[in-house]
């Protein structure tokens, strides 16, 4: 069971609580070189990365981002777990502030967009987290996702290795989506559902850019929401970004995203000490709003978001129990791919025909490793959503951990009068 968020950060959600700011620019500044990942001076620079902890703290932070956003294998190859364990070990040393795990993505697509299988990202993130929860950190913050299935690969790993809260955070487009195309009700829907702690978005946008996108996820969890907006867009010069929005413009912007409905708020590119030191005064004496009590169900696929209410037309093409046709395809034929194969036929059928949902159902009558071959194509040709009906738990227990989005399961569809 993992611990609850308020009991490590005093005051959750009755005063405003203040994250740090912008990192890698940070150590930039104090001289780390190009092309070295900011992650290694945990190892080689300690006493710089704790000078920033340290700017932070003074300038009123109370949170405490490890230095530890590419301190993975797809950036660190074999020195990932000595560089997030320093990175923890330093931000621990300093006895104070609220240390979080900082694990940003693998900078890698995932399948079936991309070449990472999503075990295979699963693994990755595990090993990562597990370097870095063995030095004790208060929580976890994956950070900087912009697909909502490597955030669940991510998640999926820090609940396998620990029993720290685990806090997610995305980077939304100006659209008001991820770059998969989930917007910020559907991201609250999967992450409270998958057992996140906290969701938040980062980076991607300056303060008034996230207001939107912060009001929409209070609105859409019970969970805390937290806020960590750049210093605004950039401009390039050289070849190197700058950020230009001023600590005494920034603090302002940030501090309404409380009033939007977060709890914490902080910066991430651009922000320095100034910026986190004038958003504590600006913040001072905030009332922090109530997370609502009831939250209308939604359900999503990988890129869109649908009130449970909207779907209507649910197909049994695929539920072996309900459909001849599907029986005869697990029981006719062996192999998962080909069954996948099959199966897929059937869908189409039923989204041409109009269907809004898919009802899922081996009923036990082929390996449930049907489901690792077929629910990611199907997410791929198709945006219906999937419900998933199986009466055995081995089956759910894979189809929920492979699909891509929020679903509701048989006992929560009958409960709810749905189906």
């Amino acid at each position: 069971m993992s611990k609850i968020l308020s009991s490590i950060i005093p005051g959750l959600g009755e005063r405003p609580v203040i994250f740090d700011g912008g990192f890698g620019t940070r150590l930039q500044r104090l001289g780390l070189p190009s092309g070295v990942p900011p992650a290694m001076w945990n190892i080689q620079n300690p006493s710089a990365v704790c000078g920033v902890h340290l700017a932070y703290l003074d300038a009123g932070a109370d949170m405490v981002t490890t230095n530890t956003f590419t301190s993975n294998r797809w950036f660190l190859g074999d020195k990932a777990e000595e560089a997030t364990a320093a990175g923890v070990r330093v931000a621990r040393g300093l006895g104070r502030g609220v240390v979080a795990l900082d694990i940003g993505p693998s900078g890698r697509m995932l399948e079936p967009f991309g070449d990472l299988p999503f075990e295979d990202a699963v693994e990755g993130f595990a090993r990562t987290i597990a370097a870095g929860a063995a030095e004790q950190p208060d929580c976890i913050l994956l950070e900087t996702f912009t697909d909502a299935y490597e955030a669940k690969a991510a998640l999926i790993a820090a609940q396998s290795r620990s029993d720290l809260p685990v806090m997610v955070s995305f980077s939304f487009g100006e659209n008001g989506r991820l770059l998969t195309g989930l917007d910020a009700r559907g991201v609250a829907a999967m992450f409270e559902g998958l057992g996140a702690a906290a969701i938040g978005a980062n980076c991607g946008m300056g303060p008034d850019g996230m207001s939107s996108i912060i009001s929409a996820l209070a609105r859409s969890t019970r969970l805390p929401v937290f806020a960590n907006p750049n210093a605004g867009l950039p401009d390039m010069e050289s070849g190197q970004a700058v950020y230009r929005l001023t600590a005494e413009d920034y603090a302002p912007l940030a501090c309404a995203l409380f009033n939007e409905g977060a709890w914490m708020v902080g910066g991430c590119c651009g922000t320095e000490p100034d910026h986190i030191r004038a958003l504590r005064a600006s913040s001072r004496g905030l009332s922090m709003r109530a997370r609502p009590a009831n939250v209308p169900e939604a359900i999503t696929s990988a890129s869109r978001t649908y009130d449970a209410s909207e779907i209507v037309n649910i197909s049994d093409a695929l539920d072996a129990r309900a459909n001849p046709r599907f029986r005869e395809i697990l029981s006719g034929i062996s192999g998962a791919d080909d069954q996948a194969d099959a199966a897929m036929e059937l869908a189409f059928d039923a989204i041409d025909e109009g269907a809004d949902a898919l009802r899922v159902n081996l009923d036990g009558l082929a390996d449930a490793r049907v489901y690792r071959a077929l629910i990611p194509r199907l997410q791929q040709e198709s945006r219906a959503p999937l419900i998933f009906t199986d009466i055995d738990e081995s089956a759910q227990k894979i189809a929920r951990r492979v699909y891509n989005g929020h679903t509701i399961t048989s006992e929560a569809w009958k409960e709810g009068g749905l189906g």
